[in-house]
């Protein structure tokens, strides 16, 4: 999947109400082409209000 999917499912999931008002919507496995490194695309996901996974991150439910 590629950043500009994933942007369209949160924003469906978000129309459909799918997701609580403070879900926490958390991505991984992006595809590697014409993708920018975790650290660069990481907060630019944040401000939409997607949180992108790295490497030993735990999610409390």
């Amino acid at each position: 999947m590629n950043i500009r999917k994933v942007e369209k499912a949160y924003l469906l999931f978000q129309r459909d109400g799918l997701l609580k008002k403070d879900a926490l919507f958390c991505i991984s496995h992006i595809s590697p082409h014409f993708t920018p490194l975790h650290d660069e695309i990481a907060p630019i996901m944040a401000e939409k209000g997607i949180t992108v996974a790295y490497d030993g991150m735990e999610v409390i439910l």
